[in-house]
């Protein structure tokens, strides 16, 4: 895509990076922790696109549908790390506890323009939507060598979103700022039996509660 446009922008491109690193320590045989994080980046000119047929602003397009006219800078940003920590220990018997805990924080910028033109009257939106996961998860797990099996556990699960919205119409601001919170907590155990051979038995049973919480505001004509 070619912006036209006074700016030059570059929507359709990516420019992306990321890094992972881990880091395992065991000092003995029944006992591990293994981290894992990784971080990333992406860029972009923001959104390629152009207005509908029958809009007021299709007239202020090129004929191209390759090529845009955007009267406003546009971009795109996302940045994200993510966090997972595996723990285990493993008695003299057999029986293995695990943890896992997890955290994901994302976060992105966008500028576009709405309008896609360089008609009357030119709307922005500035988007620049948050998340966090917070999860942990313990498992009891039996010793695998018996012909009764099982394992039992728990789950934890938190989401925060927070968006900030901002539109302009020809200048005049509206700010749309939603917030959200999800909870989920479960529990859960499942069973296993070789009756024999050629044939297992198994069964599982998992009970899971959810929140969900939702809050927000509205500001027409703030600043």
């Amino acid at each position: 895509f070619d912006d036209l446009g006074p700016f030059n922008n570059e929507p359709g491109s990516l420019d992306e990076h990321s890094m992972r690193v881990g880091v395992l320590f065991q000092p003995t045989e029944n006992i591990s922790a293994l981290l894992r994080t990784e971080f990333g980046e992406k860029e972009s000119g923001g959104y390629a696109q152009r207005p509908l047929p029958t809009s007021i602003y299709a007239a202020s397009v090129p004929a191209d549908i390759f090529d845009l006219s955007y009267d406003t800078e546009t971009s795109g940003k996302e940045e994200y790390i993510q966090t997972s920590l595996d723990l285990r220990y493993t008695t003299d018997g057999g029986t293995t506890f695990k943890l896992l805990s997890g955290y994901q924080d994302k976060e992105v910028f966008n500028f576009n323009d709405i309008d896609a033109s360089l008609g009357s009257p030119s709307i922005t939106e500035d988007l620049n939507p948050k998340e966090t996961v917070e999860t942990h998860e313990l498992n009891i797990i039996s010793p695998d060598d018996a012909a009764f099996r099982w394992v039992v556990g728990a789950y934890y699960q938190k989401n925060e979103i927070d968006v900030d919205i901002e539109i302009r119409d020809d200048g005049f601001p509206i700010n749309i700022e939603p917030i959200t919170e999800k909870t989920t907590t479960g529990i859960f155990g499942h069973v296993y039996y070789d009756a024999s051979d050629t044939l297992t038995v198994e069964a599982g049973l998992r009970a899971n509660e959810f929140e969900n919480k939702d809050q927000g505001s509205i500001f027409v004509g703030r600043g």
